[in-house]
């Protein structure tokens, strides 16, 4: 193998490196800004939060499919839509969900969904 191809795959393997470790780092960045984002946190521009999220809020409403969140001002909902295992959490409850933030659009509303498979209960 000549020099020049040595240089040109090393140059390449170093710049994939480069981006993978970029891409890593923001990641673990946005991570560790805190372990949960809060209603109150997103609710002025929850499209900026869409992707995969941990979010903390109050359950303000239950069903068989899942649960809301609310704000503390009562304005703003997210609803949850939980495939775990656990039994569902009780109105009132403050709850930490992770998963996938959606904006969805039907017939007769828009609003905002995260797909969980996990949620924890906060005591006290």
């Amino acid at each position: 193998m000549s020099n020049i191809r040595r240089i040109t795959y090393g140059a390449i393997v170093l710049i994939f490196s480069l981006f993978l470790f970029a891409c890593n780092g923001t990641e673990r960045e946005h991570a560790g800004q805190a372990d949960a984002f809060t209603m109150e946190d997103i609710q002025d521009d929850p499209d900026a939060f869409l992707g995969e999220i941990t979010l903390t809020g109050t359950v303000s409403n239950v069903n068989p499919q899942g649960f809301a969140l609310v704000n503390e001002a009562g304005d703003f909902h997210i609803i949850v839509e939980y495939h775990g295992t656990l039994d569902l959490p009780e109105i009132g409850n403050l709850v930490t969900v992770a998963g996938l933030l959606s904006f969805v659009e039907s017939c007769c509303d828009e609003f905002f969904t995260i797909s969980a498979t996990q949620y924890e209960i906060h005591e006290g």
